[in-house]
């Protein structure tokens, strides 16, 4: 009987399998499937990006936010400032210096030398430096020295000036009526009313004092003509076959 021959060639082995590099609680296998616990720890990729992704989203979102937030309070700020200083500028040039008056009756006035001589020695001395008035009506707008002349009024002599009555202050010492000094106003027919002031001159022998703005009213207005009214409705009407 032969022997049979030996080989030393083994028989094929098979392939690896679950061979485990141990790293930590997370492992994976050789073969790149996950262990159980590994799968059930370890979230999938898409899953990762997703999260990353949101809190990234959320971070942005509330820094844009906040830079929202803090570019609408300083704009609000800014707008408030602007708003507020156009308020107070157009506010001071709604009021007046002075109290408006429309369409005015009387001027009164003071005057140094309403009772006054010419002194000794200049021509004319011992009698009155001041003999009248004349009132001159003015654009408000105007130079009370250069300023052109609207309306001359007639010479008023001295003698129909009266004093002022103490009871309606300020009281200057003197006071004469428009129509005594022969101003009369232009009518205003329209808003806003021309405005006008009055420069008051003396006149004497030593001739007639120079125009400033001391001797200027403050301005005034012509009131504005009222509607034209109604005509009255008939009455006591009849009627008859």
């Amino acid at each position: 009987m032969i022997p049979e021959p030996i080989t030393d060639t083994p028989s094929m082995s098979q392939p690896p399998s679950s061979i485990v590099a141990s790293a930590g609680e997370n492992s994976l296998s050789l073969d790149g499937s996950a262990s159980a616990e590994a799968r059930r720890n370890t979230p999938a990729p898409d899953e990762l990006s997703t999260r990353y992704i949101t809190s990234r989203h959320q971070e942005g979102t509330r820094m844009n936010s906040h830079s929202s937030g803090t570019r609408r309070t300083s704009l609000a700020y800014r707008i408030s400032r602007r708003f507020l200083g156009l308020a107070i500028l157009l506010l001071a040039f709604a009021i007046p210096a002075h109290a408006q008056v429309a369409n005015p009756s009387i001027v009164q006035f003071d005057s140094a030398d309403h009772s006054a001589l010419i002194p000794a020695g200049q021509v004319g001395a011992g009698t009155p430096k001041i003999t009248s008035y004349q009132a001159l009506l003015l654009l408000a707008s105007s130079d009370a020295v250069a300023g052109p002349v609207v309306a001359a009024g007639a010479v008023l002599p001295k003698a129909s000036v009266v004093a002022s009555p103490i009871a309606t202050p300020p009281n200057p010492a003197y006071q004469a009526t428009m129509s005594q000094l022969g101003i009369t106003l232009p009518a205003c027919t329209t808003l806003p009313c021309t405005q006008y002031s009055i420069v008051l001159t003396a006149l004497g022998p030593g001739g007639t004092s120079l125009r400033g703005v001391a001797s200027e009213s403050a301005p005034f207005t012509a009131t504005v003509p009222a509607a034209t009214s109604l005509p009255a409705a008939p009455t006591n009407v009849v009627v008859k076959p």
